[in-house]
C-alpha cells in the first residue's frame, strides 16, 4: 500500500484492498502476514516536518487545524516571525533577510515584500523542526512512523471487524 509522504491516510482504493486481504485472513485464521513498515527520510521527513510546523503556526495564530492559515504576507511574516522568536529566543539573532526587512524603514504607501524573508523563516523553522533530528531518526523504531532500517515489523494475525 503506498502512502502520501508523511501520511498514513489509505484511499478508497487502498481500502478496499484491505478490506478483501481482512476477509481472506479471516477465512484462513491460521494465516500470518508479515507487514513491514518503511519510512522514506527523503519523502516523509520534510512532509512530517512541514506538517509540525503548520500545526505550531495553527496553535500561535489561535486557530483551528482545520482552518486556512492567514493568507495576508505581512501576517504570514508576522506569525512565522513570532513563532521563530519563541523557538530560538526573543534575543537570538534574526536570519539575515528577516533582519533586513524587520530593520527597514516603513515608506508610507508601500507594502514590503515578505516573500523572501516569509521564505528564510519557514525554511529555519524547518530545519529546526524535531522531524528533521538525528535523535527522532533513532528513536522512531519504536514510535508510530519506523525507520527504513528498523526491524520492528507489524503483524496481523486477523483482522476482524475491519472495515
Amino acid at each position: 500500500m503506498e502512502f502520501a509522504p508523511g501520511s498514513a491516510a489509505l484511499d478508497p482504493t487502498a481500502k478496499s484492498r484491505l478490506d478483501s486481504i481482512a476477509k481472506a485472513l479471516d477465512a484462513r485464521p491460521g494465516l500470518e502476514l508479515d507487514v513491514p513498515n518503511t519510512f522514506s527520510s527523503a519523502t516523509d521527513t520534510p512532509a512530517l516536518a512541514q506538517k509540525h510546523l503548520q500545526s505550531l503556526l495553527h496553535q500561535r495564530a489561535g486557530i483551528a487545524e482545520e482552518a486556512p492559515l492567514p493568507t495576508d504576507p505581512a501576517a504570514q511574516f508576522n506569525l512565522l516571525l513570532t513563532q521563530y522568536r519563541a523557538e530560538i529566543g526573543a534575543k537570538a539573532p534574526l536570519p539575515p533577510l528577516t533582519t533586513t526587512l524587520t530593520s527597514a524603514k516603513k515608506v508610507k504607501g508601500e507594502t514590503p515584500d515578505y516573500g523572501p524573508a516569509s521564505a528564510e523563516l519557514t525554511a529555519a523553522l524547518l530545519r529546526m523542526s524535531k522531524w528533521l533530528t538525528p535523535s527522532w531518526k533513532n528513536s522512531a523504531m519504536h514510535g508510530p512512523m519506523p525507520c527504513r532500517t528498523c526491524c520492528c515489523r507489524a503483524r496481523i494475525l486477523i483482522l476482524r471487524g475491519y472495515s
